[in-house]
């Protein structure tokens, strides 16, 4: 709860209502039943009427084999959670990362399975991402109602330009600014405002949209 609050402080958006809307439960997505014991475990499978999975280790250094446990499986074990007991929409946040296979089409549309190009994905985060969604189609195509966002790099606020510090972009410009050096790069930087991201993806998810896969990124990349 001290990390949620501490984080929602740092970035402005902190409302003392909020303690009253949050219940922390202390797991780990990577262990079998998230590492709850059976009876909390039960109760929350009977509790939980929605899941909104955005959780994930964001490292574009690692190979996939160190994302796998975080990524991969706990996305299952998420999955799992929403096929036991009553049956629970399941919000998947991937990543547009899928999409940049060396070996697929140059187009890829909101209704184009990524997986068959895999080995065309070089990145071991977007590698996981793609696995993740495979799981999560796979739950689709069983019958659990799904939804799969992804979302282009995320910077930030709209109004505010608040933002992570410590993330890649923020990194990346703080050190060419400290360096007094640019990048000459043929690279189109595709960035989201988080603002847009967040309110896209309720929007999205709270009525009825006839597809199941969106992307969400910017018309007008720089």
């Amino acid at each position: 709860a001290e990390r949620t609050r501490h984080s929602m402080q740092t970035y402005g958006i902190w409302d003392t209502a909020f303690e009253s809307r949050m219940k922390i439960i202390e797991g780990d997505l990577v262990l079998p039943q998230l590492g709850l014991s059976d009876d909390r475990y039960a109760a929350l499978c009977d509790e939980v009427e929605a899941i909104y999975h955005a959780a994930a280790a964001v490292n574009w250094i690692r190979p996939y084999a160190g994302l796998r446990g975080t990524n991969v499986f706990g996305t299952r074990e998420l999955l799992r959670i929403a096929c036991t007991s009553k049956p629970k929409p399941f919000h998947f946040v991937s990543s547009a990362a899928v999409c940049y296979s060396t070996w697929g089409p140059r187009e890829v549309s909101e209704s184009d399975d990524v997986n068959p190009y895999l080995h065309g994905l070089h990145l071991g985060y977007a590698q996981s991402k793609c696995v993740a969604e495979s799981l999560v189609r796979h739950a689709a195509e069983r019958g659990l109602p799904v939804t799969i966002h992804r979302p282009s790099l995320i910077s930030g606020d709209r109004a505010s330009g608040v933002s992570n510090a410590d993330d890649l972009l923020s990194k990346l410009f703080k050190g060419l600014i400290q360096m007094e050096v640019a990048p000459d790069l043929d690279l189109s930087l595709d960035c989201c405002p988080v603002d847009y991201v967040a309110d896209a993806i309720v929007h999205l998810t709270t009525g009825y949209m006839p597809s199941n896969i969106f992307h969400l990124v910017n018309p007008a990349p720089r």
